[in-house]
């Protein structure tokens, strides 16, 4: 059967995402990396809270909140994680959660890095593919940001970000929603990702063809020996090799 679509993880796949770049803070002697210490500045003006108490009510929220959506598979917004914190410690403030918000993804964009020869990619590609993007990411609006920053959004002819879904891969409704979207049957396209659990095994229980992308993945091989599920059918390290799968 031939190939009618080809979709995209988007973190680590077609753009690299550097969280160990994020900017370092001390605390209680430990030198640490987040966006905690900028998100700690935009509360300031709200709350007397220390930075030490702020990272750990914050971590705790997250726990509380996060655990038992991500056991149903579901996704869990950034807006929806510091509306949650905020009225751990007696803040109901929208418009606080939205601003905290905006400075965490902010500060996840500034970390985001392109690869140029993606955007080339992706234009070829396009002449006889149609192009999907699925990802796992918290925040849609920054997800398309920052296609739109890779110059990759105009080579895509869809995109299906988990907060917009309600539910992360490997869960198949992501999956579908992407290829129906872009109006091709899953043993039509193959998807790319980095991930073994969420992009392989979650593109090879729907019927498409799994292809793992090992570029920022730090051991390969050993990753691959502990993974219990599917296996990929084809290992890359750059998208580049994409032209000899579909072509």
């Amino acid at each position: 059967m031939a190939i009618r679509a080809v979709l995209l993880d988007l973190f680590d796949t077609v753009v690299d995402l550097h969280m160990e770049e994020l900017p370092s803070f001390q605390m209680g002697g430990r030198n640490m990396r987040g966006t905690q210490q900028a998100l700690h500045a935009q509360l300031a003006a709200h709350s007397e809270i220390d930075l030490e108490s702020f990272v750990r009510e914050l971590a705790a929220s997250d726990a509380e909140a996060r655990q038992p959506l991500y056991e149903q598979g579901r996704e869990f917004p950034t807006l929806l994680r510091f509306t949650r914190f905020l009225e751990r410690i007696d803040l109901g403030d929208r418009a606080l959660a939205e601003r905290l918000t905006q400075t965490h993804m902010d500060q996840i964009v500034s970390q985001t890095r392109y690869l140029p020869h993606h955007v080339e990619l992706l234009r070829e590609l396009r002449h006889t593919q149609r192009i999907g993007i699925c990802s796992n990411f918290s925040h849609t609006a920054t997800a398309l940001r920052v296609l739109e920053l890779a110059g990759l959004a105009p080579h895509c002819d869809a995109v299906a970000i988990s907060e917009e879904i309600g539910v992360r891969k490997p869960r198949p409704e992501i999956f579908q929603a992407l290829l129906e979207r872009l109006g091709v049957a899953p043993h039509e396209a193959l998807h790319v990702g980095d991930r073994l659990n969420a992009d392989v095994r979650g593109a090879s229980e729907i019927g498409a063809i799994p292809v793992w992308i090992t570029r920022r993945v730090a051991d390969p091989e050993s990753a691959l020996a502990k993974h219990d599920g599917p296996k990929p059918a084809h290992v890359i390290e750059d998208l580049a090799e994409l032209r000899d799968l579909v072509g």
